[in-house]
């Protein structure tokens, strides 16, 4: 199978296989650690896993698929987190809405721009975080970093190099 989502809930597992998009859920916000195993057999032949959660001021959708993720990019699966654009003033949206509000196609768009496993922690440091953080949370990102596909790796340097406004000599000695 090319590309699997998982996404949080039954009606939003239902709204994406109505949309064409085959999906699997833990029918709350996270799988289970007792049930990761079941989530990596189940995604051994999948070319990619997109995650969807739902798209809260809390966070709580977000925080479950990072913890889903990182067990499968643990595993070897290469792994992308969509989000939906949750509109101003609303405090929630899922995939149910998304679909139920622009049809397929709004699924498929936000599957598209789903933000690979390392760009998405790349993008949960601070663009203007101190140094000395930048420098601890990508020190902990270096091992991924580093066995990414070389054109991978290159686009990675440049989005660190931008983003944090390191010189370029400086993210090669790093990576």
């Amino acid at each position: 199978m090319e590309q699997l989502l998982v996404t949080e809930g039954v009606t939003d597992c239902i709204s994406a296989l109505q949309a064409g998009v085959p999906c699997i859920s833990p029918v709350t916000v996270r799988f289970r650690k007792k049930d990761l195993p079941k989530l990596i057999a189940l995604t051994e032949r999948v070319a990619e896993v997109v995650i969807c959660n739902d798209s809260e001021a809390s966070g709580a959708g977000e925080a479950g698929a990072t913890e889903t993720a990182a067990a499968l990019q643990e595993a070897g699966r290469v792994v992308r987190i969509a989000r939906i654009p949750r509109p101003e003033g609303q405090d929630k949206i899922d995939l149910n809405e998304l679909v139920a509000q622009g049809g397929p196609e709004a699924l498929h768009k936000v599957m598209r721009e789903a933000a690979d496993w390392v760009e998405y922690q790349l993008e949960q440091i601070p663009a203007d975080a101190p140094k000395h953080e930048v420098s601890a949370r990508l020190r902990d990102l270096l091992p991924l970093l580093r066995s990414a596909d070389p054109v991978l790796r290159d686009g990675y340097a440049d989005l660190i190099k931008r983003r944090f406004k390191l010189r370029a000599q400086t993210v090669r000695e790093l990576l």
